[in-house]
């Protein structure tokens, strides 16, 4: 009788959790579906040369491409346990990696847009090159040294031991210093420009707003896997594991999307004024802070268009409340 429970148990334990993993894909391919068209307008438009575009497509469909393999080794797909040490090993490596590089190509997008926010500036450049450096650093090491020590369970599961939590703490503490130092730098840059601007929805605060809840979504999710995953039955480890992907996929685009359709908005709305250049998503930086400067460089003193000397079309670009805003994104 106790073996025909336990058999029971883990049956119901592996129907849940493909239940979590079909889930967790069904939402992802909703959010592709509702929004692909704002991907064709926004996304596929833009320049081969823009970095945004690949990591916009990275972060999608190599999410995608992941969630269904998970799903399908999850089914028994490629095998069954018990699983050699082997096969656990190349498949946690390749499972880790999947997600550490979704995870790298979020940062990078929180890190162009804090780039973008402070116009290119040297400084913040050199800033993040350390940051990203330190952060591939660790990860590589941490896989090199770590990962041949594990055990592993028949189900692939591993740390099987005390010590081996070293990796996922390592792991867990990583990706957050990383994305606290680039929502930090995003807060102090769009906060002063909040505050004093007049517009009902200025760029930097949807570059703000987005980029705290996705920083809030993301890292609750791996601090509870970081924190709690040796407390956690199987079900829940599965479930923060495919979700997990879910929600880099859905946060990344978000971040990228909701910028290109506010941007389109206000090129729309600023059409038939001849010196705003066309916004587009690939965060071109500098563009008006370049022209305005060009511009009141070369007015002539004696301008009769205002009583100042300046021309009225250029008192209007450094009257702008959205000037910083867009010049910075």
């Amino acid at each position: 009788m106790a073996d025909s429970s336990d058999l029971a148990k883990a049956i119901l334990e592996v129907q849940q959790v493909n239940y979590c993993s079909l889930s967790s894909i069904a939402f992802l391919i909703w959010d592709v579906c509702i929004t692909f068209g704002d991907e064709v307008n926004y996304i596929w438009r833009q320049s081969n040369r823009s970095p945004i575009k690949y990591l916009f497509l990275f972060t999608r469909y190599f999410s995608v491409v992941g969630q269904m393999i998970f799903f399908l080794r999850s089914l028994g797909f490629f095998w069954t346990p018990p699983i050699p040490r082997a096969i656990c090993q190349a498949w946690f490596i390749a499972q880790s990696l999947w997600t550490a590089l979704l995870i790298i190509a979020v940062e990078l997008i929180f890190g162009i847009r804090v780039y973008a926010l402070y116009q290119s500036s040297r400084w913040i450049r050199n800033l993040l090159l350390f940051v990203f450096a330190c952060d591939f650093l660790v990860v590589f090491i941490t896989f090199a040294v770590m990962i041949p020590k594990f055990q592993y369970y028949d189900n692939c599961f591993p740390f099987t031991k005390t010590s081996d939590f070293g990796f996922l703490r390592i792991m867990t503490v990583t990706p957050i210093s990383v994305q606290t130092v680039l929502i930090l730098l995003t807060l102090v840059k769009a906060i002063p420009s909040i505050r004093n601007a007049t517009h009902k929805t200025p760029l930097v605060l949807v570059v703000a707003r987005d980029g705290t809840w996705a920083y809030l979504l993301i890292s609750v999710f791996i601090l509870f896997n970081g924190f709690f995953y040796d407390v956690l039955s199987l079900l829940p480890r599965s479930l923060i594991l495919s979700w997990f992907m879910t929600v880099l996929s859905f946060s990344s685009c978000r971040l990228i999307l909701n910028i290109a359709k506010l941007g389109d908005r206000e090129t729309t709305a600023n059409l038939d004024h001849e010196h705003f250049p066309e916004f587009t998503s690939d965060l071109q930086m500098g563009e008006l802070h370049e022209m305005e400067s060009t511009v009141n460089r070369d007015a002539p003193l004696g301008s009769p268009d205002t009583p100042n000397g300046v021309p009225s079309d250029v008192e209007e670009i450094s009257a702008s409340p959205h000037l910083e805003l867009q010049e910075s994104v």
